[in-house]
């Protein structure tokens, strides 16, 4: 990976805060951005619609509101958009983008379910997505020439997140008991519309005939 252009303690880990804002702007109007009143004049609203169309969970619309007061921001984004202009790293951001999604959904579901158990292999669902998407995004960006101040120093500090104890021993945990869970062996009886389960003694697996 490529060093950062300019300042390096700009591109350093410990200084990511924002792919969108370096340190001259503070993104704080973004929060609470309208629709400025020539938008709709300019036909800008119906190209921020389009742009936004099926993303609305992650309100996008204020920080197309929101200029940029520097020449300094300007090309720290615009940094960002060469970097993407590399398709093998545009489809893996796309990717991450989607798995978090998937994520997100699987969590949703989880809080909608009654029984303990089936939310519970939900929630452990949700966990293995994002351990894939996260380790998968790190993977990418490892192996890109990263030029833009953002990326570099967003990688960095994924590299750190992913490299952490924590990290790896969430990974392993899910991996573990994915691997009990796929162990378990039981049979189900059906008779009617009742099914009933029981302890697997060394029956024949019916199902793999089927």
């Amino acid at each position: 990976m490529a060093a950062p252009q300019e300042d390096s303690q700009l591109g350093s880990p410990a200084a990511f805060r924002s792919i969108l804002f370096d340190r001259f702007e503070t993104g704080a109007e973004a929060d609470k951005g309208s629709e400025p009143e020539f938008f709709a004049d300019l036909n800008l609203d119906q190209i921020v619609k389009s742009m936004t169309v099926c993303r609305d969970e992650y309100d996008l619309k204020p920080f197309f509101y929101t200029p940029l007061k520097t020449v300094e921001g300007i090309e720290y984004r615009q940094e960002v958009f060469r970097d993407l202009q590399n398709q093998p790293l545009q489809r893996a951001i796309r990717s991450f983008a989607e798995q978090m999604r998937a994520m997100r959904q699987q969590l949703a579901q989880a809080q909608k379910l009654a029984y303990n158990c089936q939310r519970q292999s939900w929630f452990l669902g949700a966990i293995d997505t994002y351990c894939i998407a996260v380790g998968q995004l790190a993977t990418a960006l490892a192996s890109t020439n990263l030029c833009s101040r953002a990326l570099g120093a967003f990688w960095g500090f994924l590299k750190i997140y992913t490299g952490a104890d924590d990290f790896a021993s969430l990974v392993a945990d899910v991996q573990n008991v994915k691997a009990d869970l796929s162990a378990v062996r039981y049979c189900l009886h059906k008779e009617g519309m009742r099914i009933e389960v029981s302890r697997y003694e060394g029956e024949a697996d019916y199902g793999a005939d089927v």
